[in-house]
Order: C-alpha cells, then structure tokens, then sequence
C-alpha cells in the first residue's frame, strides 16, 4: 500500500522521495516484466564515456525489469495520462508491450499529429512475449 496516499508519512528510510539511478539499480526486480517510468525525461541519462550512458532506463534493466516504457521528453501531464491509459488498456486487452505502445501512439497522433505529443515514449527491452499479469501473478 502506498503510505503517502493512505494519509500516513513515509518511514525516515525513504529519504527525499527522489528515486535516483543509483538507487534503482539496487533493487530486486528479478521476475519484473515491465517497469513504466511515465516521468517526463525519464529516459535520458548522462554520459559516462566508455561506461555508456547512465540513467532510470539502464538502471531499472541492471535492477531485473525485462521490459521499461519511458519518455525522452517532456511531456504535457494530460497527453500523458491519455497515453498511459491507452497503453495499460491494451495491455489489459491481452496486446505485449510492443503493440500496446505503438497503438498508445497512434491513438495519440490521430488526436494530434506533431510527433512531439506522442514519439517520446519508447519501450527498451523484450517488447514482445511479455504479456498483461493474469490473477495477480507476479509483478508487472
């Protein structure tokens, strides 16, 4: 349960409530099959030279998720929550990753067809063969 939306305070241990990569690197997400940072900018990263590019993204696949959505850029909160939507919709429906992200996108690009309000999101990882949780299977 979220303690924070159940009114109540969050132990000490949480910090600033700022999940940093290198926090996220450590977590167990073995068995994970989707992680979905809906963050603006949550796909970026900084360079670290021959290391790559460090950020959320490498970080939550080194931590176990198989599959992580993200954006590239700044997104507007509405367009967002109608992407997001749409996106765990087809999922609910039985679509895998790939295809509930690419049919998100189209549905946000015949309501706006600058590619800015809907080609930031995109999915690193296995993207297809990792269908919607039935029965509270796992995590997602």
């Amino acid at each position: 349960m979220n303690t924070w939306l159940a009114g109540g305070r969050p132990p000490d241990r949480a910090g600033n409530g700022v999940l940093t990569g290198a926090e996220a690197a450590h977590l167990r997400l073995a068995g994970t099959r989707l992680a979905v940072l809906s963050a603006c900018d949550s796909g970026l990263g900084h360079d670290a030279g021959a290391e790559g590019v460090f950020g959320l993204r490498r970080a939550f696949r080194i931590a176990g998720a198989m599959s992580v959505v993200m954006t590239l850029w700044r997104i507007p909160d509405r367009t967002t929550a109608t992407f997001m939507a749409g996106f765990y919709s087809e999922l609910a429906s039985g679509a895998d990753v790939a295809t509930a992200l690419a049919m998100a996108q189209r549905r946000l690009a015949e309501d706006g067809p600058d590619a800015s309000t809907w080609a930031a999101f995109i999915c690193q990882g296995a993207v297809t063969g990792i269908d919607a949780p039935t029965g509270g299977e796992g995590r997602s």
